[in-house]
């Protein structure tokens, strides 16, 4: 099992439609996440088969539309630097997603990434 946590909640589908309008706000935003991963992540094998539990930890509940589409900065950035092979669902077989209050100081977002069987056997 491997453990991610990011020091702030994933953006929400709101903020991403109002904040990240332009291609170059996106593109920034999605770099600054490969960093945010990238410091947090311990150096470990590519996974090509895992279920993955993302945890947000927020002051104010997402819907959980909201909450899916504010994965997306996220799971990229899991592809990008080689956390994941991909964002699929022939590799992520199983996507879990958790809110919990917290106060805006202890805000984070939780990524839990368990390789499967399968991926010992390919």
């Amino acid at each position: 099992m491997q453990m991610i946590v990011i020091r702030e909640p994933t953006p929400s589908l709101n903020v991403i439609l109002r904040k990240f309008k332009h291609p170059q706000a996106r593109k920034k935003e999605q770099i600054r996440w490969d960093w945010l991963v990238r410091a947090e992540w311990q150096k470990v094998p590519t996974v090509n088969c895992c279920e993955i539990t993302v945890t947000r930890h927020s002051a104010q509940f997402l819907d959980w539309d909201n909450m899916g589409a504010s994965l997306k900065f996220l799971m990229d950035a899991l592809v990008h630097n080689g956390v994941i092979e991909d964002d699929n669902p022939s590799v992520v077989v199983r996507l879990h997603l958790e809110q919990r209050k917290s106060t805006r100081k202890l805000a984070r977002t939780e990524i839990e990434i368990i390789p499967l069987v399968a991926a010992m056997e390919k």
